[in-house]
């Protein structure tokens, strides 16, 4: 890393400990806030970079604070893989999924509500084949759900006890 002298005008080089290389450029405290922000509110990277400047005289790249989620997010994924793997293991599951834009394409947000935790999945389906892919095929238990093809086409294809809602 390396830095100039405001007053000589110095370039001035150190040595960076790996230890706080790898933690990154953002701190915790900083980082957890920016990506509550993130998640919490519907706030795009340009404005988080403005609440940066204008609420600590910061100057951050759109591009550092999509990694910083994203490290978020990856920092998660061992924890959404257990609840990925229990969910199949509960007897009634209350499923549904919202459509939004995901980029070019259209996303899906699916949620899949157990007794005791939620997942949620981003797909670009809203198809039977997401609730094969996280419920399985030798479901034991109540799908709770709406109306929609999907559910009736895994139902019937597993012989699935349901309860709709209207």
């Amino acid at each position: 890393a390396n830095c100039r002298c405001a007053r000589c005008r110095a370039t001035i080089y150190a040595h960076v400990p790996p230890e706080i290389a790898a933690a990154g450029l953002i701190g915790p405290k900083l980082n957890a806030h920016l990506v509550w922000l993130k998640t919490h509110t519907p706030v795009s990277y340009s404005n988080l970079q403005r609440h940066l400047h204008d609420a600590f005289a910061l100057q951050v790249s759109r591009g550092l604070l999509d990694k910083v989620v994203q490290k978020a997010g990856h920092g998660l994924r061992p924890l959404w893989d257990e609840l990925y793997r229990a969910v199949r293991s509960e007897a009634r599951w209350h499923v549904d999924e919202t459509g939004h834009p995901e980029g070019q394409r259209k996303g899906w947000t699916w949620v899949f509500r157990a007794r005791s935790f939620t997942l949620y999945l981003i797909a670009h389906s809203r198809g039977a084949k997401i609730l094969e892919q996280v419920l399985g095929r030798l479901l034991q238990g109540v799908l709770h759900a709406d109306y929609c093809s999907a559910y009736r086409k895994y139902i019937g294809a597993h012989n699935v006890l349901a309860q709709f809602c209207l």
